[in-house]
């Protein structure tokens, strides 16, 4: 009995840990090299970063019946002590690739609220994880494409290009930002 309290007592302290260092995805802030809390594991090699990101999404069933959007229930987060980055001569452009993944994230977290917003039947039914697995399994591969394309944030004209892309995509999906109410279609 006492080992299982302690470890809820554990779980909770390394969930509100967690909760502390996490970011909520803004267009008017970006990361800084003091948003990389956990210690890189440099090997002497090469500079590297790891910024790790999620998309969560959490739904009331009262909320979820009266909503007519789930904008609100879709957050994309950085989380600080997950992520680290290797001091040097390349952390600028390192930080920007990290930026990067993390406006990628943004994008896939909006076409999820659409996505949801589209099925909302699906939603309803409680079947949001295979609209959330698909999406995943979609930008999966488009993230790979951006790293590859872009070599790692090292080609310029890449970089700049995919920059452009994600930036384009946001704006597309504006009416799907966190705080935004999409323009109800007429029938």
């Amino acid at each position: 009995m006492i080992n299982r309290i302690l470890l809820v007592v554990f779980s909770i302290g390394f969930i509100n840990s967690l909760e502390e260092t996490k970011i909520e995805w803004s267009e008017n802030s970006k990361l800084t090299i003091e948003d990389f809390q956990s210690k890189a594991p440099n090997t002497g090699t090469m500079q590297t970063v790891q910024g790790h990101t999620t998309i969560e999404y959490q739904f009331n069933n009262y909320e979820l019946m009266a909503s007519r959007n789930f904008n609100k229930d879709v957050t994309c987060y950085f989380y600080r002590s997950a992520s680290w980055i290797d001091s040097g001569q390349d952390t600028d452009r390192l930080l920007r690739y990290a930026q990067t993944i993390f406006d990628m994230n943004e994008w896939q977290a909006r076409e999820l609220r659409k996505r949801f917003r589209e099925n909302r039947s699906q939603v309803l039914a409680g079947k949001q994880s295979e609209l959330y697995e698909q999406l995943t399994t979609e930008f999966a591969g488009i993230q790979s494409q951006y790293s590859k394309d872009t070599d790692f944030g090292r080609i310029e004209e890449k970089q700049v290009e995919w920059e452009n892309k994600i930036k384009n995509s946001l704006v597309d999906l504006a009416d799907y930002c966190k705080l935004c109410k999409p323009v109800r279609k007429k029938k």
